[in-house]
């Protein structure tokens, strides 16, 4: 008798069947999960880039001020001048680096002080930028450092220039909530306020591409060293003055991100000197 012919699948080409489609499934969801945290990156990483450019336009209008007013003895210069034990290369450095502090403050207490240095005379009030920062408000560090990083890039620069460009004003933003007010700042992909780091420096920031590997003071605002000259009487005075260590490394003013885990000093952080240095590819390496 000749055997029947079989019409249907057995349970276990079935469980087969069902198996191999959960794990095709399971990789295109991977894929797709991929993409989309690469995406966000990427979004996130074109604001940071952008605000990272106007950022570097006010640092370049400031080290030209700074160099003009060496060449015309403003009277800052020449207050600093004795302090400095009369080197005008590290006057010029310090006058630079009280600049870049007096302009861009990390606290609302910076923000709302006069920056001093008793010893030679300076004693400036408080930067315009920030005089309509009410005075009882107070945050998180974070949140302190991203409200003072919209104001600098939302106002007028040194000199006039106006840095608050489209790109700039155009980048996401939001008002958040702190002690006693709100207060606006710009945000990343995962509406994370992007904050400033000021002198921000680290081992990699001391090594080739942010560096030539000779020899000597690596740090862009004391391009001489003049500065992290143990023998110069006054260092510690104007180190504990300005919130910095003079020790030759180099240092930057950077936008940063905190990613997708929103937390400050990880790998995910989205680093601006980093995107000014390789371009706006895209793909934190952290995502990757």
């Amino acid at each position: 008798m000749m055997a029947s012919r079989r019409n249907a699948f057995s349970l276990v080409e079935l469980l087969v069947v069902i198996a191999i489609l959960a794990v095709l499934a399971g990789l295109t969801m991977s894929g797709v999960g991929y993409v989309r945290i690469r995406q966000q990156y990427r979004s996130s990483e074109q604001t940071v880039y952008k605000l990272q450019e106007a950022l570097d336009q006010h640092v370049k209008a400031l080290t030209e001020q700074v160099r003009k007013e060496r060449l015309t003895r403003s009277s800052a210069f020449t207050q600093l001048l004795p302090y400095c034990v009369n080197d005008e290369d590290r006057a010029e450095a310090l006058l630079l680096y009280c600049r870049l502090r007096h302009t861009f403050p990390v606290t609302f207490a910076e923000a709302r002080s006069n920056l001093t240095i008793p010893a030679a005379g300076i004693n400036w009030p408080p930067h315009t930028a920030y005089a309509d920062l009410p005075p009882s408000i107070s945050g998180l560090p974070e949140q302190e450092a991203a409200a003072l990083l919209y104001k600098a890039l939302s106002r007028l620069g040194t000199g006039g220039a106006n840095f608050a460009s489209d790109d700039v004003m155009n980048a996401a933003q939001a008002d958040i909530a702190i002690n006693n007010g709100t207060v606006r700042v710009f945000t990343d992909f995962w509406g994370t306020p992007i904050i400033l780091g000021r002198f921000y420096s680290s081992p990699e920031l001391n090594a080739p591409p942010y560096i030539n590997p000779k020899p000597g003071s690596h740090d862009p605002f004391d391009p001489l060293g003049k500065l992290a000259d143990p023998n110069w009487t006054n260092r510690a005075d104007a180190q504990t003055r300005l919130g910095v260590v003079f020790d030759a490394n180099n240092k930057v003013l950077t936008v940063i991100s905190l990613g997708r885990d929103r937390i400050f000093g990880s790998n995910d952080d989205i680093l601006g000197y980093r995107l000014r240095q390789l371009g706006a590819r895209g793909g934190n390496p952290s995502a990757q």
